[in-house]
């Protein structure tokens, strides 16, 4: 066990003084096909290390958020003054998928906004919330910043309805192997 390893489970195990609630953003996309982590493609550094396209790169990334936040929990399970909640906040249509799809951001924006009101009304129907608006999601966001303390602890929602994640988000193993990981990778860094 490494040093930095020893120096954050001893300071996860002190008690917090005062509430603090972390929480994390991630993606539905989480459960887009990955059934596990690709560990070549953690390591940027490596040549030819691009085994993943860039859609599995970023259904990789939220799955690891996922998993980042069950280690945090289970590295203070015993702090009643620690809360860690996920969230995937709502599909709105942003530039990240400019290097995704062939349509133009910009025309794809076009096209949503002309559609917005139909999608809209189905995802009232189905109580889907699939598309969000900014103003949406930032409400969103800020109610699971901001409800009681000791309500939301350990918690998942996909928008405003809780849920669990996909089972591999559920993994203690794999939360601790990327755990590990992620410290001895930032340990190696030059």
């Amino acid at each position: 066990q490494s040093q930095s390893q020893s120096q954050s489970q001893s300071q996860s195990q002190s008690q917090l003084k005062s509430p603090f609630r972390i929480v994390v953003i991630s993606s539905i996309t989480h459960r887009s096909g990955l059934q596990n982590l690709d560990w070549p493609s953690l390591e940027f550094q490596v040549p030819n290390a691009k085994r993943l396209s860039s859609w599995q790169y970023y259904c990789q990334s939220k799955l690891c958020n996922l998993l980042f936040a069950l280690q945090l929990k289970n590295l203070f399970s015993n702090d009643s003054n620690f809360e860690i909640v996920c969230c995937h906040p709502g599909n709105t249509i942003t530039n990240i998928t400019a290097n995704w799809i062939i349509v133009n951001p910009s025309i794809l924006k076009s096209i949503f906004s002309l559609i917005q009101p139909i999608i809209y009304f189905i995802n009232d129907q189905l109580h889907n919330y699939y598309f969000t608006t900014l103003d949406e999601t930032a409400t969103f966001v800020s109610w699971l910043c901001t409800t009681e303390f000791g309500k939301l602890n350990g918690k998942y929602f996909e928008v405003w309805d809780q849920c669990l994640p996909h089972k591999i988000a559920l993994n203690h193993n794999l939360a601790q192997q990327l755990w590990n990981h992620s410290i001895n990778s930032t340990n190696n860094i030059k």
